[in-house]
């Protein structure tokens, strides 16, 4: 709160407990009230539940180790675009004697 008051606001991911005990992901955000003499008055604490937000940043943490991990050199490009970019190539495409011609 003393950072709410000092800056007008603060956040913060981490674990909460939901009433019936379980843990849950959320962010929390405290904010500085005033009124309209611009007197402090309280805070506003608003949490939200980002629990399917992390749950899918643990999605995508675990499929880029596993594609780094691969042996095999991986290049993936944008086919949606008429110059076909390269748009990722994972250590293995970038240590490989020979880069295959794109097509």
């Amino acid at each position: 709160m003393r950072i709410a008051l000092e800056g007008g606001h603060f956040e913060e991911e981490g674990l909460r407990v939901k009433k019936c005990g379980s843990p849950f992901w959320a962010r929390a955000t405290i904010t500085n009230v005033h009124d309209s003499m611009g007197r402090h008055i309280g805070f506003a604490y608003v949490t939200r539940d980002i629990s399917a937000r992390k749950q899918a940043e643990q999605v995508l943490q675990l499929r880029d180790r596993a594609i780094e991990s691969l042996i095999q050199g991986l290049c993936i490009t944008d086919p949606t675009r008429p110059d076909n970019p390269i748009i990722y190539v994972n250590d293995s495409f970038l240590r490989s004697p020979v880069t295959p011609a794109r097509t």
